[in-house]
């Protein structure tokens, strides 16, 4: 199955364009440009039939001088 991650910058209202994680690999990863935040609402959405939980989601980021 996968996994779509998508996010909201504006209480929920409108969310970003879901982007997909593959949830058969062992260590998921998500590369994409997230653009400029302070805070976000995170929507993840699991496409299998199966139950899902998660303990943790965690962020690495790189800091650009653009």
């Amino acid at each position: 199955g996968s996994a779509s991650i998508s996010y909201s910058h504006d209480d929920y209202a409108t969310f970003s364009t879901a982007k997909t994680l593959d949830m058969t690999l062992k260590q998921k990863k998500l590369d994409a440009g997230l653009g400029w935040f302070r805070t976000r609402a995170w929507k993840i959405v699991d496409t299998a039939n199966r139950p899902f939980r998660a303990s943790a989601f965690e962020v690495e980021w790189e800091t650009s001088e653009e």
